[in-house]
């Protein structure tokens, strides 16, 4: 299973192209290089992929390829309960965790809908889907008061129920890990600079079992 040099992907005889279910007019940035990633295999088996400059996640059947439902972006199929920003911006890391709930890194760029009282926050939000009522509401979120990720992050649920947070590009701020308790308490962080001072950058954070 891989990429390929036209965004599409082969995995079991099912060859799947971005092209085929998106069209530049759903972009919400002016962007369109790399434009998804294969985030996670879902519980039942299907994909999901992460489509950044779209704002958008697709539930897609891996066995034929079609789009089982879009989440956030110009074309989404849910609606937004609980939530006082609804819709996704230029996500990364979205995950199903084993409860069956959806988590998400929302950097906080390219935005549907614009929503200009949002300003600069980036957050981890968790969803629980109702595919039946095409509902997702938002039951926790995170922010960090001086961190904004431009680029890159991550979001992990560890099998002890805390999350783990990476930063990715933190503007102005050596900020590179934050690991909350399921009650949000901080219980582990963890910053970083290169040579000269400046904040280190990651892509993502992750634990592994030891």
């Amino acid at each position: 299973m891989g990429p390929t040099t036209n965004h599409g992907i082969t995995l079991r005889n099912v060859r799947w192209h971005d092209l085929r279910h998106t069209c530049a007019s759903s972009l919400v940035s002016s962007a369109w290089g790399r434009p998804w990633r294969l985030e996670k295999v879902a519980a039942d088996g299907n994909w999901l992929v992460s489509l950044r400059h779209l704002a958008q996640v697709l539930k897609v059947d891996r066995e034929t390829g079609e789009v089982i439902w879009r989440f956030g972006g110009r074309s989404n199929d849910f609606t937004f309960v609980n939530d006082p920003f609804p819709g996704l911006c230029g996500q990364h890391s979205v995950t199903e965790t084993d409860s069956g709930t959806i988590l998400v890194f929302d950097n906080g760029q390219y935005c549907w809908p614009r929503l200009e009282e949002r300003g600069k926050l980036t957050r981890v939000t968790e969803y629980e889907i109702d595919e039946d009522a095409m509902t997702a509401e938002l039951i926790w979120s995170y922010s960090k008061q001086g961190s904004y990720s431009v680029t890159r992050g991550s979001a992990q649920r560890l099998p002890n129920g805390n999350t783990l947070i990476g930063w990715g590009e933190n503007v102005g701020n050596p900020l590179m890990a934050t690991e909350l308790d399921p009650s949000g308490e901080v219980v582990f962080e963890l910053e970083g600079t290169v040579p000269g001072g400046a904040p280190a950058i990651s892509y993502r954070v992750l634990r592994f079992p030891e």
